[in-house]
């Protein structure tokens, strides 16, 4: 190993070497980790003539290297390798040079700068921006010699600086790290060497001005220090810069938006002389005005960016200089702006005025500051007179800022002026809920300044009203100032609306404002922080003010306390009824040693106090329903394993309560809620009521409503007895289909079979087959009953649809007479059978992924209808017989339904449609069955019956034509060809009937209004054109041939009719499609595109077609949505007319009727070019 004498002389040596390799054999020692040469070392110990005289080997190696070898290697070069060796070599020595030199200047405080370290640089930063894409690590490192030799200040340092930072701008440009950003921040003063002039530069400010639009400038702060520096090289400058951000606003974000506005006054700070004029003039100034007169349409809208533009100056009062420079600028401005007739432009205005507030030049005088102050605050006491509501609303809203931020510094004259008007004129604006709703807004603000609460102490009652507002959000912005205010000890909110109002509220309002009365009035009548008596007190209270806002209160009060609390609660109220129903019942001595056993509870004894005494019936429902609805709402947390005590307690509480009270109570929505609270306890708990909830059932009839038997069946669901249930339903509904006419009906089986799991009553049991169906409906519509069917009884569930299906033949029988089955058997009982059925086979299939089986049963429904009921329609009344076989004869006709068949087959058909509907939008179907539906709907509109079918048709269209914007591309062609042949009857039908009825003008207005779901299905194809335009174009061919159709037709019936200026007056039916059609002006584009290619095509026969075609275009070229193709359509009807082969035959008594409607035509389709701008 050498010594460091030696290894130094060794290392003098090889920089003076022709050879390179042992230069780069001390650069690597250099480099390694495991070696411990070090070019810092060294240096320390090299006298000045030894360092110069290394400097002169470098500088040597550095020429030769860069004359003596390439760069890069050229494509084309034959001896690619030898070339790509050499290049390597030039790099690695240019490296080391650089290693060398940059170690140097980094080891050395003040270093000796021999001549020939000066050269070397030179030549280095001379040739940097030459070195190609692939030397970029050997770019840097000229770049960062360069850098150390500006920022050491070093001789010559301007002459060495210049390419470095063209470099620094490039690569930060391409690269976009922010450590290149600061590099090039600590440069900045090296900008001052170039000259900014008019020609001179241009490569330089072209990447400035992409940097003032990089993003990574905007990030780092030295990028935002930079970019306000560059705005101090040239006043002519600044304005290409000012140009160039100008047109990257409108696309910035809030956050690049700040940016720029930081950038602006950093450098609005720092200029002086004609920097600072033209800063002000050109570039804030147009901020003003432009922001001044920007459009405030679009949820980002140009208005609201420059608004958060100047806003950041606005916050940069502080700094001296600011409130003179706003008032300076804004001046010339702002206060025309707030008289033009442009109410935009006022708005804009006032929201400027607003966030600057106030302007004034504290170098001026007091005196006239004041007359500036007042003058401000007339304009804005001159906002809330605006004519127009968004600056009225800006006005309110800007007023209660500038009133909480300023208000010791106004006059209290002033404040007593603004706030009446807010209260008393701009929170009863009849013209605009937005401004009534800002009111309360502006003044939840208010409150927040402790100052003003003895003014609005005695405002606000003034407003108690509003509370009562027609709008939602003006309601809700009120209540949620009285939550503000709710927080205050100087205001109490019951002052300002009085309690019987809040609750009012609650009862009728939306969920969204319930809930935040809730919050509102929530200590008043549920008090965590008191004993239970008081709470039960408080409850008590609630119920006598108002029951139904009690329901509402309880449904969201158990949000805002613990379960615990709850469960605390409602087993006072427990206790509280359980008193009372005590007070009711007759002495029993069992039942007085039950009670003294139960006394030893504390909470027992607690409610002694008479609490329970003097309560009405209709208080102990109102508590009663109390506890149901908050079982109701904790009922999931109970089921928790860490909540078990508090379950058990309930449980025991609650089951010694429940049997007396159902006994004594003979309310029926006490019992209601009884048996609703009864649901949510063990049936072990309850032997008595659930055994008895089957006969309950048994004996109801079928006008019973449904609150009562809901609540019996949810029970039966929750103690699993589901299976009960449906077996009472099967029997039932086999009475209903087994009935035979004439016969009385047969008692249940169910009272016959014989079980040894329960007890069974022997009371006779009349059949109740249409309530069996509202029982199937009511459990399989709500979600926790239709669950525990499914997961228990899926195989009843099944049976019972296999009966249902037998509906079918029974309808079928029905069909053939003029009256119902039987009394049991009623047209009611067979439309809900038929409805149920198809209802089953969703739910019983809506895990299964295929849904094969829905699907066929979707299918064989609809067979079924085609072959059964499309002829049942047309069957006359006295063709079907009046009374069915057998001993029918014996019954009297008093107790028949007198129903005719059309009538009944008509509503099954109805029921079916629907059903159909709900099975397209759950999407349980396939092309073979709504090709088979279409056919089925086909024959349906070509009956006598069409027009009462088209109002369902219409919106099964719809359904059709959403689904087919969902289906694969296999598909869309078929699902197509339905929605279009569907479209295309049912738009048949409506001529049809349109026609038929030309008379009966109601009628037909009638029938276009209940089929509006034709707009919907026209805006579905608008919506998915991209996704399905085939069937844009072909949707919108039966309509346009149907208003042509109409037209020509109404032509030949009144030769004399005129053009309309207005769609709504053609035709009954035309203006009814056209009407449609006119929504959007896409829809308008479409259906002229397809008018078009119809005249294109020569399908036009006849000269009343072309007439008809022009009275279209003439219509819709006057309506509010005008397209350029309907000048297209009418050149092209123009063209055709004149190379029509027009006959003329002259008679004495002048032209023929054909003549006069083809000038007719050539007439109106001039016209209507002329009055759209277009050259006839």
């Amino acid at each position: 190993m050498l010594s460091p004498t030696k290894r130094r002389e060794a290392f003098l040596e090889s920089v003076d070497d022709e050879c390179h390799d042992r230069f780069l054999e001390f650069v690597k020692l250099h480099h390694s980790k495991e070696s411990d040469f070090d070019l810092a070392e060294l240096f320390q110990s090299l006298d000045r003539t030894r360092i110069s005289s290394m400097w002169d080997g470098l500088f040597k190696l550095c020429n030769d290297t860069l004359i003596s070898s390439p760069l890069e290697v050229d494509e084309f070069a034959e001896d690619k390798d030898e070339l790509q060796q050499a290049v390597n070599t030039t790099i690695a020595c240019l490296d080391g040079i650089l290693t060398v030199a940059l170690c140097y200047l980094q080891s050395q405080e003040k270093p000796v700068i021999p001549q020939s370290f000066e050269e070397v640089t030179s030549v280095l930063h001379g040739v940097l921006l030459d070195f190609p894409k692939s030397a970029d690590k050997l770019q840097n490192n000229v770049a960062r010699l360069c850098e150390l030799w500006w920022s050491k200040e070093l001789p010559n340092r301007e002459e060495v600086i210049k390419n470095a930072f063209m470099f620094l701008l490039r690569r930060t440009l391409e690269n976009s790290h922010f450590a290149d950003v600061k590099r090039v921040y600590s440069l900045r003063q090296s900008l001052l060497l170039h000259d900014f002039g008019a020609n001179q530069s241009v490569e330089l400010k072209q990447m400035l001005e992409q940097c003032i639009i990089s993003p990574v400038y905007l990030k780092a702060d030295e990028g935002r220090r930079f970019l306000s520096f560059i705005f101090g090289m040239n006043p002519t400058f600044i304005e290409q810069l000012h140009k160039t951000i100008k047109m990257q606003i409108p696309s910035c974000t809030k956050t690049m938006i700040k940016s720029y506005a930081e950038i602006y006054f950093r450098a609005w700070r720092a200029a002086s002389g004609p920097y600072l004029e033209k800063l002000e003039v050109h570039c804030i100034q147009d901020y003003m005005y432009c922001a001044v007169h920007a459009s405030r349409s679009g949820a980002k809208s140009m208005a609201s960016i420059l608004k958060q533009f100047m806003s950041h100056f606005h916050q940069q009062k502080k700094h001296q200089g600011v409130d003179a420079m706003l008032l300076r600028l804004y001046e010339p401005i702002i206060w025309r702006a707030l008289k033009v007739a442009n109410g935009g432009v006022r708005a804009n205005a006032a929201s400027l005025l607003l966030d600057a507030f106030p302007l004034e030049d504290p170098n001026s005088g007091t005196a006239k500051n004041d007359e500036l102050i007042q003058k401000q605050f007339d304009a804005l006491q001159s906002l809330l007179e605006d004519p127009c509501p968004l600056v009225r609303t800006i006005g309110v809203q800007g007023i209660c800022r500038v009133t909480s931020v300023f208000w010791e510094l106004i006059p209290s004259a002033t404040v007593q002026v603004l706030l009446t008007k807010l209260v008393r004129e701009m929170a009863y604006d009849s013209a605009s809920s937005e401004v009534r709703a800002t009111v309360f807004k502006g003044l939840s603000f208010l409150v927040s300044n402790h100052l003003c609460h003895g003014y609005l102490n005695a405002l606000l009652p003034e407003l108690k009203n509003c509370i009562h507002d027609t709008a939602e959000k003006v309601r809700l912005a009120f209540i949620e100032l009285l939550l503000k205010i709710k927080g205050l000890k100087s205001i109490k909110f019951w002052h300002i609306v009085p309690m019987e109002w809040l609750l009012a509220r609650m009862e009728l309002d939306s969920p969204s404002i319930v809930r935040r009365l809730v919050l509102l009035v929530f200590n008043s009548f549920m008090p965590s922080d008191r004993e239970g008596t008081v709470q039960v007190s408080r409850c008590i209270s609630l119920l006598q003010m108002n029951q139904l806002a009690a329901r509402r209160f309880y449904q969201y009060a158990h949000k805002d306390m613990p379960l615990s609390t709850t469960v605390k609660f409602m087993v006072y109220l427990c206790h509280t009824v359980s008193a009372w129903v005590k007070e009711k019942q007759p002495d029993d001595d069992d039942d007085d040693d039950d009670d003294e056993n139960d006394m030893n509870d504390t909470e027992e004894k607690e409610n002694e106090s008479g609490i329970s005494d003097n309560l009405s019936v209709e208080i102990v429902e109102g508590m009663l329903e109390t506890i149901a609805i908050l079982w109701a709402a904790i009922d999931v947390s109970l089921q928790k394993s860490e909540n078990k005590t508090l379950k058990e307690k309930m449980i025991k509480k609650f089951s010694h309560m429940l049997p007396t009270a159902i006994a004594i109570i003979e309310s029926s929505r006490a019992l209601s809620a009884l048996i609703m609270i009864a649901g949510y306890l063990p049936a072990s708990s309850l032997p008595y009521f659930s055994r008895s909830c089957l006969s309950k059932l048994k004996a109801l009839t079928k006008d019973a409503k449904e609150e009562y038997y809901g609540m019996l069946l949810d029970c039966m669901c929750k103690w699993c007895r589901t299976s009960d249930v449906f077996e009472l339903i099967t029997d039932w509904l086999k009475a209903g289909f087994k009935a035979q006419p004439g016969a009385p009906p047969s008692a249940s089986k169910s009272k016959q079979k014989a079980s040894g799991k329960s007890v069974k009553f022997n009371e006779p049991v009349q059949p109740q087959p249409e309530l069996a169906l509202k029982f199937l409906t009511r459990m399989m519509k709500k979600t926790t009953t239709r669950t525990a069917v499914l997961q228990g009884a899926k195989e009843e569930l099944q049976e019972v649809a296999m009966l249902l299906k037998s509906s079918m033949k029974c309808i079928e029988r029905r069909l053939l007479y003029n009256q119902a089955l039987s009394e049991l058997t009623s047209d009611e009982f067979l439309v809900s059978s038929l409805c149920s059925y198809y209802k089953l086979q969703v739910h019983l299939n809506a895990e299964n992924e295929t849904r094969e089986d829905l699907t066929r049963a979707f299918g064989e429904l609809v067979t079924w209808a085609g072959v059964e009921l499309i002829p049942a329609l047309s069957r006359k009344p006295d063709t079907a017989q009046t009374q069915p076989p057998r001993s029918a004869s014996k019954r009297k006709a008093k107790d028949m339904q007198q129903t005719d068949v059309t009538q009944f087959a008509t509503e099954l058909v109805q029921n079916l449609l629907k059903i159909t509907n709900e099975v397209i939008l759950l999407g349980s179907c396939n092309c073979e069955d709504l090709a088979s539906l279409t056919d089925f709907c086909q024959q349906l509109v070509r009956t006598d019956q069409s027009a009462e079918f088209l109002p369902v048709l219409t919106r099964l269209l719809y359904q059709m034509t959403q689904y087919c914007n969902l289906v694969n591309d296999d598909e869309e062609t078929a699902m197509t060809n339905c929605v279009v042949i569907l479209l295309g009857e049912i738009v048949k039908s409506l001529a049809k009937f349109s026609r038929k009825n030309s008379d009966s003008s109601a009628s037909v207005k009638e029938l276009f209004d209940s089929v509006s779901a034709l707009s919907h299905v026209l805006g579905c194809c608008e919506q998915y054109q991209t996704l399905n335009p085939q069937l844009r174009q072909h949707i919108m061919a039966p309509i346009m041939t149907a208003v042509v159709a109409d037209i020509t037709n109404t032509l030949r019936k009144y030769p004399e009719f005129l053009a309309r200026d207005s769609v709504s007056e053609l035709p009954t039916l035309s203006a009814f499609l056209l009407g449609i059609v006119c929504r959007t002006k896409k829809m308008i584009s479409f259906f002229v595109s397809e008018l078009q290619q119809c005249v294109s095509a020569g399908a036009l026969g006849t000269l009343q077609h072309y007439l008809a075609v022009v009275h279209i275009l003439h219509a819709l070229s006057k309506g509010r949505h005008t397209v350029s193709n309907i000048k297209d359509c009418l050149l092209v009807t123009q063209q055709d007319l004149e190379n029509m082969e027009f006959t003329e035959h002259e008679e004495e008594e002048g032209e023929t009727q054909e003549r006069k409607m083809f000038k007719s035509t050539v007439k109106l389709t001039k016209e209507t070019l002329e009055s759209i701008g277009a050259v006839a």
